[in-house]
């Protein structure tokens, strides 16, 4: 089973001063949580109620790193125009 006590980046947290690699290894590692939790997140009729709260709100997360990533990346392509 996945490591459920593995740190989620703090409230606000700057996700572009992160390594872009650790993006890429914190949207895998959240991915394999939806995929593999069962749908009670393990914690029976609590998780029943909490579930689809937390699945909602990583996916969010998910959806706003990935956003991230790929105007980063984008920012990485683009030519030198300062000349």
């Amino acid at each position: 089973m996945s490591d459920l006590t593995a740190p989620l980046p703090p409230s606000g947290d700057d996700s572009r001063a992160r390594p872009l690699a650790d993006q890429k290894s914190e949207i895998a590692h959240l991915q394999n949580l939806l995929d593999t939790l069962p749908e009670d997140l393990g914690l029976g009729t609590l998780g029943v109620e909490f579930a689809p709260a937390w699945r909602a709100a990583v996916r969010q997360h998910i959806e706003c790193v990935r956003r991230e990533l790929g105007a980063e990346e984008t920012e990485d392509t683009q030519p030198d125009r300062s000349n």
